[in-house]
């Protein structure tokens, strides 16, 4: 047997839950490295965006941040959005040291490949185009093997259905003006069940949602499955949207066959199936075919056909959430639908295709 060549690596700036021991990059790398992990002369050091800098915290304001955002969050998320106005709210760090640089991200930040010499981010390499990134998004990086779900021939549909006693669901703790909005319209015509931090109406926070409370998140442990599987559909939007951009929250519901509402991603059908959720990308897209084009270059104007766009989509989106929780047939083909496309997962969560990259930085 050949022996394994050795590697030092390091992690910085990564989330409170990550284990350096157990994680993607470490387990991949176990299987034609002998790793270790050496935090003080490491050869190669993966980091991420989590360094400490990161403004869109409420003590940016000073020591009277957090009692803002308690007693008065309208007037915290103006000043946040004032704070913001022209600037990322995440930042690739600058990483200093004699190694070799691999950033990493799963939040919204662009990767300057002139501040790493590899990356693995959410953005697409047939968009991005350069040869030292690898489109990784992070439903594959925070959730463990086996929660790929491809939907077997034998799926029991009536299954499925009997265990579906509820409407929808909205689980977050981030207060996010867009999906705030649309869980407001949706609520009116049925109740969705919020046992998050924001907008609660069930009256206690659900036990079990550690990752929502910051408390000892452990990947593909986030929303209990017992509680989303009594929904037929989950409200699936991201915290920001960009190209790319996909956390695990449009996965988790598919886990438990939960009709994803999503927004995040605009090019997510490149990852699943747009047959088997509803993606408001899509209904945005259509609704934006019958708007003017010059109406989005016009100063102020532009503005406001955004806010009229925004509408019609809200509205075109709901109608059809309606339909399907009133037409059972139509609610039985979403059901039957794969969640990838050909029910095959992505290239962007293969194994190989990461294992290979690694191999290239390696050597």
């Amino acid at each position: 047997m050949k022996k394994k060549k050795t590697i030092k690596i390091n992690f910085k700036y990564f989330g409170g839950y990550f284990d350096p021991n157990d994680n993607l990059f470490t387990n991949l790398l176990k299987k034609d490295y002998n790793v270790i992990i050496d935090r003080e002369q490491p050869d190669y050091v993966f980091y991420s965006v989590y360094d400490g800098k990161r403004p869109i915290e409420s003590k940016t304001f000073g020591k009277s941040g957090r009692k803002i955002e308690e007693y008065f969050p309208g007037l915290y998320r103006l000043l946040r959005e004032i704070y913001y106005f022209k600037k990322e709210r995440w930042k690739m760090p600058v990483l200093k040291g004699n190694f070799v640089k691999i950033f990493y991200t799963n939040e919204n930040c662009r990767p300057d490949m002139g501040k790493c010499d590899w990356a693995f981010t959410y953005e697409y390499d047939e968009d991005l185009k350069n040869p030292r990134h690898l489109r990784l998004p992070s439903y594959k990086f925070d959730y463990a093997p086996g929660y790929e779900v491809i939907k077997n021939k034998e799926t029991n549909i009536e299954k499925i259905k009997k265990e579906k006693i509820k409407f929808c669901n909205f689980v977050y703790s981030n207060s996010v003006p867009f999906r705030n909005k649309f869980f407001k319209k949706l609520n009116k015509y049925k109740k969705v069940e919020s046992c998050g931090t924001c907008y609660n109406n069930m009256g206690q926070i659900l036990p079990g949602l550690r990752r929502l409370m910051g408390e000892d998140y452990k990947p593909g442990l986030n929303k209990p499955k017992d509680f989303l599987n009594k929904f037929k559909f989950t409200i699936a939007f991201e915290n920001s949207s960009y190209p790319g951009y996909n956390t695990d929250k449009i996965l988790e519901p598919m886990t438990v066959n939960s009709i994803p509402i999503f927004w995040g991603n605009p090019l997510v059908q490149r990852d699943f199936n747009e047959k088997s959720f509803l993606n408001y990308h899509k209904f945005e897209r259509e609704v934006k075919k019958t708007i003017p084009i010059i109406l989005f270059k016009i100063p102020i104007i532009n503005i406001l056909t955004k806010k009229y766009m925004q509408r019609i989509t809200f509205k075109k989106l709901i109608k059809r959430i309606i339909e399907i929780d009133n037409d059972d047939k139509l609610y039985e083909e979403y059901l039957k639908q794969p969640w990838y496309n050909d029910n095959k997962p992505s290239k962007y969560v293969d194994d190989k295709v990461i294992r290979k990259r690694l191999k290239q930085i390696f050597g």
